[in-house]
């Protein structure tokens, strides 16, 4: 298994030295996730890849709202999706449009207008 290389001082420390150089900074942990530590104290989490020979980029959530240990959950829940052939962004794109299209149909329900038909 391989370490953990981050740890909540070096994300600090990244942070802090991101800020000093006023530019992004990359962190790298382990099976593929990163840190972007960015100048105004936040970071994102990304996860790379690879999918069908194909590389792949997925966010994960930022930092500090997410924290090292609740990253690495998600980084290994996108990595069980792509164990069993599925790509976790598309996914989400699929979720997130289908979640937009219930909210048109609520606000169409809401107004007292019909819904509009599903593609045949």
């Amino acid at each position: 298994m391989a370490s953990k290389l981050l740890t909540e001082r070096s994300i600090l420390s990244a942070l802090k030295k991101s800020a000093v150089e006023g530019k992004p900074c990359t962190i790298k942990d382990d099976e593929g996730s990163t840190l972007i530590a960015r100048p105004d104290g936040a970071g994102w989490w990304r996860l790379r890849y690879w999918l069908d020979s194909k590389e792949n980029r997925l966010s994960l959530s930022t930092f500090p709202e997410t924290g090292l240990r609740q990253a690495r959950d998600k980084r290994d829940a996108a990595r069980r999706l792509i164990g069993t052939g599925a790509d976790p962004s598309k996914l989400r794109k699929a979720e997130k449009a289908e979640r937009a299209q219930q909210r048109v149909a609520r606000a169409l329900a809401d107004a007292g207008l019909p819904g509009r038909p599903r593609h045949l």
